[in-house]
């Protein structure tokens, strides 16, 4: 009688270990489509131009008082992919509280067009340049909608931790939840001198991997990140590219509150050579 007691216990420590093994089949199955999603998107063309508006908000506490500015941007903003981890983007700013700061001129788009061998250089020229527009004393440059892709492309996923979070309905197209935590080091986001590890959450259409929502954490120790970016549909596009991006930072301080939505609209999209033997 005891030897019986002992086999069924067995039994039902193998049942109650297969479901967990099968939905960790099931991630990694999803995962694999995404990164070929992501891929197929990248060989149909390698860089996407959409112009963006971007309205920021600054509240900040200092002894007792609070103050609110708030400024609004508007941008072009350049998406590519880089080698086989790296998916990027550029934001050059154009106007700022409806006043110009530079001629309308899609100096991004001739970069990658006319000289790309040097076009990632003066990318984050640029990038830097425009980073100055932003509010608040944090020093950001993570504040672009397709950063988040990044911890979905092939060459990273192994460096995260996915789970499968329950299904969710996202415009009408069911959607698996998969949540990830970033546990590689040194990760992919880093200040000068620290880790800053991620978070998040994807929602994914199962059939063909297609990314509908990021949400996306980075602790940062002044500063914790969190951005959160819809996609949808384009015309002429294969791939749902981000349509609105919401983002928040509150410093560890209590001094300073940052909020932005950013809004994307008239998407571009062009082949060109950009790879890892590019010039850094």
């Amino acid at each position: 009688m005891q030897d019986r007691k002992v086999i069924a216990a067995a039994v039902l420590f193998v049942v109650a270990l297969a479901p967990v093994s099968a939905q960790q089949a099931d991630v990694n199955a999803l995962l694999a489509r995404t990164a070929k999603y992501l891929a197929d998107y990248e060989k149909a063309f390698s860089v996407v131009v959409a112009e963006e508006s971007y309205v920021q908000s600054l509240l900040t506490m200092v002894g007792g008082r609070t103050t609110r500015q708030e400024r609004t941007l508007h941008s072009d903003v350049l998406e590519t992919s880089i080698g086989q981890n790296d998916w990027v983007a550029f934001r050059d700013v154009f106007e700022v509280d409806g006043q110009k700061v530079r001629d309308r001129d899609t100096r991004l788009q001739k970069l990658f067009l006319d000289a790309p061998a040097e076009a990632l250089t003066q990318s984050r020229r640029i990038v830097a340049e425009s980073a100055r527009y932003n509010l608040g004393s944090l020093q950001r440059n993570i504040n672009v909608p397709t950063m988040a892709l990044t911890y979905l492309r092939a060459g990273n996923q192994p460096r995260s931790v996915f789970a499968d979070a329950g299904h969710q309905d996202v415009d009408g197209i069911n959607a698996v939840m998969l949540t990830f935590v970033e546990k590689s080091r040194p990760t992919i986001v880093r200040s000068l001198t620290k880790d800053l590890p991620a978070s998040g959450r994807f929602w994914i259409e199962a059939a063909t991997g297609k990314v509908l929502k990021s949400e996306v954490t980075i602790l940062g120790a002044s500063s914790p990140a969190k951005i959160a970016v819809t996609y949808g549909p384009v015309p002429k596009m294969a791939m749902w590219a981000p349509v609105m991006m919401r983002e928040e930072y509150d410093a560890t301080d209590g001094r300073e509150r940052i909020r932005g939505e950013a809004t994307y609209s008239n998407f571009r999209q062009f082949t060109v050579a950009v790879g890892e033997k590019i010039k850094h």
